[in-house]
């Protein structure tokens, strides 16, 4: 994981998720995975979802890094569909 997906997970370990979404495990699971294997790289499915976790809640996260490289990420997957 690079530096700034840590801090995404971190952030999203903050968050409050709905009763009925399956991201608080995968998030749980991202983090447990880096304390085990820190030097471990994500894969693009897993990549692509993390961000799009950040995307979903980024009213509650406060980390203005990780905020900014989600917006990178989504506006560049809608510039690149048009």
């Amino acid at each position: 994981m690079t530096a700034i997906e840590r801090e995404a997970v971190a952030a999203l370990m903050g968050c409050s998720f709905p009763k009925l979404r399956d991201d608080v495990g995968f998030v749980k699971h991202l983090s447990y995975r880096d304390q085990l294997e820190p030097h471990t790289v994500l894969t693009f499915r897993e990549e692509e979802r993390l961000w799009r976790c950040v995307w979903r809640y980024r009213r509650q996260i406060a980390d203005q890094n990780v905020l900014a490289r989600a917006d990178q990420t989504v506006n560049g997957a809608l510039a690149l569909r048009f």
